[in-house]
């Protein structure tokens, strides 16, 4: 139904500007269902403590099963506005013929003559109007005088048909721009929908993990943080398909001292391992906090950012942040140009994307929303490159992805190299695609993502300089970098830089 109103609309709209009112609903609604707000606090409840094993493998697999559904449904909304615009634009005629009758219904419709010009000469005025058709689409504004001396002598109204077809065809312009407009918001709500549906399966892939309910590891944690005044009235304790150990809570907003060293001592105790944490999600006035067994490794990270000329807005943005899974991320985003109107674009996408993604949603499926967004941001062309390096503490894999993005450095056992994907940026086409590669690295090895400042003219020595690094901290490294980049630039081609550093340890 919500498909069949939004296909209504882009036909009936599409010439007087109506489809703006149906579009804005319906991307509105797709945002609203893209991240509810309750969500995750609904899908929380299924594992509470007072669940039976065997009903919470029900639950599990009713609840993604029904994500799967809907997924699916919004995927299959997705391409029924697709087909829908591919069949709509196969029916679209000859833009000048809606040109030449709109100026011929107006200036010949009462007069004498027309029945000598439109049909004993009707091949004749045709090939007129069609000789004058080129001047108008050259964009040259038609004269008096762009009529053939035979046909402008022997018309009685020349002076109204061609201020008629000058009318005429600049309407069209209006309408055709309309049309380009309406097919890229078409482009571009499918596109919502297709993530949402995306984000859907994401949501039931994270379901169906095989997480087991340790109840007696639940109750000693409920007891911790009751001993410690949080009022934790939900709290579950789970082993993953890995034997890795997680405990979830759900409180009040409010400052309970989560990373008080006692309580995290006193949870090591109660769960029998050693755990790292918190990670806090907000979810409206409330809180959902996870503690995850101590992964194997750890990152120690930096950055640093200098911005081009003078500019005190830079447009690059950087964000270093975890998942629930155990990984830490290093994410950049360059906005399109310099300045305060890049920094929007960088801005945007960083934060959108490191939200999405630390919520759960796969780096595709959020990529998707991302494009959107900044494709719907603004009458003017927007759009960012998005770099990430993504680290798993308990395995040392880094996956690398890249949309438009320059390439990314490592150090691997004391030798440098690089990562390098061809990509195109977000917010410029419909279907914005990650392209991804992955290495495993380990202790002593080093990540660097970088935007393109830094590795204008050329990267070799950036791998020299990663090679030779010895002493001191991922900051150091980074603020290293960002200088000597900003030495090789030339001053009058000086762009953002920024450098990101992990240190695997």
């Amino acid at each position: 139904m919500c498909a069949c109103a939004v296909a209504t609309g882009f036909v009936w709209g599409a010439d007087n500007f109506s489809f703006i009112y149906v579009y804005e609903a319906a991307a509105a609604a797709v945002m609203y269902i893209a991240v509810p707000k309750k969500l995750l606090n609904r899908l929380y409840y299924f594992s509470q403590t007072q669940t039976s094993a065997a009903d919470a493998k029900t639950y599990r697999v009713n609840i993604a099963n029904r994500l799967i559904f809907a997924g699916e449904a919004l995927l299959d909304v997705s391409g029924s506005i697709i087909r829908a615009g591919e069949s709509l634009s196969k029916l679209e005629y000859d833009r000048m013929s809606g040109v030449y009758k709109t100026a011929m219904l107006k200036t010949c419709d009462d007069c004498g003559l027309r029945g000598f010009c439109w049909d004993t000469q009707k091949d004749y005025t045709i090939s007129v109007f069609r000789k004058i058709g080129k001047s108008l689409k050259s964009g040259k504004e038609l004269q008096r005088e762009s009529l053939p001396n035979d046909f402008g002598n022997r018309c009685i109204r020349p002076d109204t048909l061609v201020k008629n077809l000058n009318s005429a065809y600049s309407s069209q312009i209006y309408s055709d721009m309309a049309r380009r407009r309406l097919r890229e918001m078409r482009a571009v709500i499918s596109g919502e929908f297709g993530a949402v549906g995306e984000m859907l399966c994401d949501l039931a892939e994270c379901v169906e993990e095989k997480e087991i309910i340790d109840k007696r590891l639940t109750y000693e944690a409920a007891t911790v943080f009751e001993a410690y005044s949080i009022p934790a009235a939900d709290v579950v304790c789970t082993h993953n398909s890995s034997g890795r150990v997680k405990v979830q809570i759900h409180v009040p907003k409010g400052n309970w001292g989560f990373e008080d060293e006692y309580l995290l001592r006193s949870l090591n105790e109660a769960v029998y391992c050693k755990l790292e944490g918190p990670h806090i999600t907000e979810l409206g006035s409330s809180l959902l906090v996870h503690y995850f067994e101590k992964a194997v490794f750890k990152t120690q990270t930096g950055f640093c950012q200098i911005n081009a000329d003078s500019n005190t807005v830079g447009g690059d943005a950087c964000e270093i942040f975890s998942d629930t899974q155990g990984r830490t991320a290093l994410l950049l985003s360059d906005g399109m140009g310099k300045g305060e109107v890049a920094s929007v674009d960088g801005i945007m996408a960083a934060h959108m994307l490191s939200k999405l993604i630390g919520a759960g949603f796969s780096p595709e499926s959020s990529l998707k929303v991302v494009n959107s967004a900044l494709m719907l941001k603004s009458e003017e062309e927007s759009f960012a490159t998005l770099d990430m390096a993504c680290i798993d503490l308990f395995t040392g894999r880094v996956d690398f992805y890249k949309a438009g993005a320059t390439c990314s450095f490592i150090r691997r056992k004391g030798k440098a190299g690089r990562v390098e994907l061809a990509s195109m940026p977000v917010g410029i086409i419909k279907d914005a695609l990650f392209v991804k590669t992955n290495v495993t690295l380990s202790s002593g090895d080093i990540v660097l993502v970088v935007s393109d400042g830094v590795t204008v003219g050329s990267y070799d020595w950036v791998l020299g300089e990663l090679q030779n690094f010895s002493h001191g901290t991922a900051s150091e490294l980074a603020a290293q970098i960002a200088k000597l980049a900003r030495e090789k630039q030339y001053d009058n081609h000086q762009d953002d830089i920024t450098v990101v550093c992990a240190f695997i340890e």
